[in-house]
């Protein structure tokens, strides 16, 4: 399945060099979900509020939510996110601590098992924002939070079967906040 997501970047080096080589890979320390190619799903005012002096490229993501090997599903797979628990209990144990083990740590460490083959992870994250509540009962406190933001981390930009990874377009420059459209 064929899905657009918005990669933000520096606007380092020019434009043309940013469409010759994005998408770019993250730094190999302090990434939320391992080392990999960072997008935001779906909508661009996430790329835009996360780099808010940078270039946005929308990008096609080639990646199979029907497959149970391509993407690590932590914001729509029920299983995934127990197999995620499970896991933080069996790694806080294997390395002794005496703290809770962050995401970034546990997708590193599902990373380094051949029994993992996921090609990318995908996960919503929680900041503050707005939570609407299910029903308008004074006994139910359930609340659909809207502020999540759902980002995926790519791997690897293609496997031996096919590139995982399209680039789209260049779709602006952001400045201060503001996107801006890149003449044709």
């Amino acid at each position: 399945m064929i899905k657009k997501a918005y990669h933000s970047c520096l606007n380092k080096n020019g434009l043309n060099y940013i469409k010759r080589n994005a998408p770019f890979l993250s730094k190999k320390e302090h990434q939320w979900l391992s080392q990999g190619y960072y997008f935001w799903m779906d909508v661009v005012d996430w790329a835009v509020d996360w780099n808010k002096n940078g270039v946005v490229i929308r990008f096609e993501l080639d990646l199979s939510y029907d497959s149970e090997s391509e993407i690590f599903d932590l914001s729509g797979n029920g299983e995934h996110v127990r197999a995620l628990e499970a896991f933080a209990i069996e790694y806080k144990a294997m390395n002794n601590l005496t703290r809770e083990p962050c995401v970034s740590e546990l997708i590193e460490g599902l990373r380094a098992l051949e029994t993992f083959k996921f090609q990318a992870v995908k996960v919503n994250d929680f900041r503050k924002g707005r939570n609407i509540d299910f029903l308008n009962l004074e006994d139910r406190h359930e609340k659909l939070n809207t502020s999540g933001r759902i980002q995926m981390c790519v791997f690897n930009k293609k496997t031996d079967e096919k590139d995982l990874i399209k680039f789209g377009e260049v779709i602006g420059v952001v400045r201060k906040g503001v996107l801006s459209k890149c003449p044709a």
